[in-house]
């Protein structure tokens, strides 16, 4: 017979009351079906009972279980939002832009070209778009993305989780699971139920058709779960098996996914062999500054692909998790992944290796989740990886040293004087920003040791230079009175160091500037030649700071000259004449 709390009423023949109880009945929000039907039911009296009070979590009950958010903006992002849209009733992505480039989800039929291709927009952009205030509980959460984001994008939204939260984690890494256990849900009493996926087939942008690519027609998903590991004395309130239950089974619902639920052995034979081109070319084609395709023909880097891949190979076959798959040894050891990798690469061609431009781009790596895995479950099974430890260590140096190259480019902006209107005062000061060019000139050139400030006028260079000149002239006197005193006149040691100095100038304007900007500026100097000298100063002083990282092309030159041109100050005399003022000298023009 159903509980019953102060305040219950009673429904059915008046004159009888039921006997209460002060016991509060708990309601798992998994139950609430079940509970319910034994708290409605009718006893012999055909009376029903209906409690006042009904609780279940010491906190509000959490939204429909419905709905699914998704946290991250890349492609498979994207194309998980399109596959749930069907099976949730709400598909709600996190942060999503305002209009995303990509609002459609295409992909072939068959292998076969000539059997066409299908193009389905994504519904769930529309209809996705959660107001930033949002702080509502999260009771099904999808994390896609890179690997080195995911911590981050979940302490966005930290706050909204709790036990009885499913996280799904969609990384192309591994140890991702135990870097957000770790660091974003520290207490072991509130870590949600978590779900790995793996997405076997490739995705793509298409400019074309402004979609998300699936570059295979067969494909299928794989997705395994892990229960948050607890003390056994503890006691989770809700029951995490049920969760991740919920969650796999709705994914294997969608024909678009083709969700295939797996143990974590299983799912770690499709994932590990996925990773390895990421793990054994990526920070090789780093440490070399190398494209895919140059890698094919060195056989010293071939060398070390096959000993990474023998590293790699010993950590897995003690892995308790797949140290029984003779399948997995037999594909890492042989053949089969050396041809997977070389074929990946001639595919490839000549484009730069993604972990490459991650680092000139000043970006996180993700090379922990890749050889870093690796080497730290190698440290805990006594195992050495002097070549994994020697890429990792590359990579890392290599991400140091461009992000300090990166905090020594300051943006750079001039300020001057421009013509004001007329209505307002004359010495009205404005700023103008002169534009930033990638180039940045070899610092071990004599003519690139003084550092110019990019903040001052004409007058503080021309004083700058005229010191330059006169260091220059009392070392050419020293010189001439070590060597016996003498030979050349003033005039002559005068016009040898303006000799120099025009060289000097050249080379650095030859090594700055492109072919066809050169020749625009000569033309210029026959026209204008106080404004080409500007603009070889500008020039010049934008090189010295180190502002320029590549040649000026003939389009930069052209933003650059607007810009001296728009902040030359214009000078004009105005006579204005007050009305009623009688001058005398008016009168001489009579005479």
């Amino acid at each position: 017979m159903a509980a019953t709390v102060p305040g219950a009423q009673t429904v059915g023949i008046p004159g009888e009351k039921k006997e209460q109880f002060a016991k509060v009945l708990g309601l798992p929000p998994d139950l609430n079906k079940r509970e319910l039907y034994a708290i409605f039911n009718a006893d012999n009296l055909s009376r029903f009972y209906v409690p006042a009070v009904m609780m279940g979590h010491a906190s509000p009950a959490p939204p429909s279980s419905r709905t699914v958010h998704i946290l991250g903006r890349d492609k498979r992002s994207l194309f998980l939002s399109h596959a749930l849209h069907d099976i949730y009733d709400s598909v709600k992505l996190i942060n999503l832009p305002t209009n995303p480039a990509y609002p459609n989800v295409t992909g072939n039929i068959d292998v076969r070209r000539s059997a066409g291709g299908w193009i389905e927009q994504n519904a769930s952009i529309n209809q996705a778009r959660e107001p930033g205030e949002e702080d509502g509980h999260i009771s099904n959460l999808v994390v896609a993305g890179r690997p080195s984001e995911a911590v981050t994008l979940l302490e966005q939204v930290k706050h909204r989780l709790d036990d009885r939260t499913a996280v799904c984690l969609v990384q192309d890494g591994l140890g991702v699971a135990q870097a957000v256990q770790n660091r974003v849900f520290p207490d072991e009493r509130n870590r949600p139920p978590l779900v790995l996926g793996h997405i076997g087939h490739p995705l793509a942008y298409d400019r074309v058709t402004k979609s998300v690519r699936v570059m295979s027609p067969n494909y299928e998903s794989l997705w395994t779960g892990l229960q948050p590991l607890v003390n056994k004395k503890e006691r989770l309130s809700i029951n995490p098996r049920l969760r991740l239950q919920g969650m796999l089974s709705r994914f294997e619902a969608s024909d678009l996914l083709n969700a295939k639920h797996t143990r974590l052995g299983v799912w770690l034979n499709h994932k590990i062999p996925s990773l390895m081109f990421s793990a054994v070319v990526d920070p090789i084609c780093v440490m070399l500054d190398y494209r895919y395709d140059q890698l094919i023909y060195n056989a010293r880097a071939n060398g070390l692909i096959t000993q990474l891949l023998g590293e790699i190979a010993d950590v897995v076959a003690c892995m308790d998790e797949v140290k029984h798959s003779a399948e997995l040894q037999a594909h890492l050891r042989g053949e089969g992944m050396r041809k997977e990798i070389m074929g990946k690469l001639r595919g490839k061609g000549n484009a730069p290796s993604q972990m490459v431009l991650q680092i000139q781009r000043g970006m996180l790596t993700d090379i922990d989740y890749l050889n870093g895995f690796f080497i730290k479950r190698g440290k805990q099974l006594g195992l050495k990886l002097p070549a994994n430890e020697m890429v990792v260590n590359m990579v890392k140096a290599k991400h140091k040293a461009q992000l300090e190259r990166h905090r020594g480019f300051i943006p750079l902006e001039l300020t001057s004087r421009r013509r004001s209107d007329p209505a307002k005062k004359l010495d009205v000061r404005q700023t103008a920003t002169i534009p930033t060019f990638p180039f940045r000139p070899d610092t071990n050139t004599a003519q690139t040791r003084t550092q110019i400030p990019t903040n001052m006028d004409d007058s503080e260079l021309e004083q700058i230079r005229k010191a330059r000149l006169e260091q220059l002239k009392a070392q050419g006197g020293a010189g001439g009175g070590s060597s016996g005193g003498g030979g050349a006149s003033k005039q002559q040691q005068q016009e040898q160091r303006q000799q120099q100095e025009h060289e000097a100038r050249q080379q650095i304007l030859n090594q700055i500037l492109h072919p066809e900007a050169a020749d625009r500026l000569g033309r210029i100097r026959l026209v204008k030649e106080q404004r080409a000298q500007e603009v070889e100063n500008r020039l010049i002083m934008l090189a010295q700071s180190g502002q320029l990282r590549s040649k000026v092309t003939e389009a930069q030159l052209k933003e650059l000259l607007s810009a001296v041109a728009d902040n030359k100050e214009e000078e004009k005399i105005v006579v204005s004449r007050r009305k009623g003022w009688d001058d005398d000298d008016d009168d001489l023009l009579d005479l």
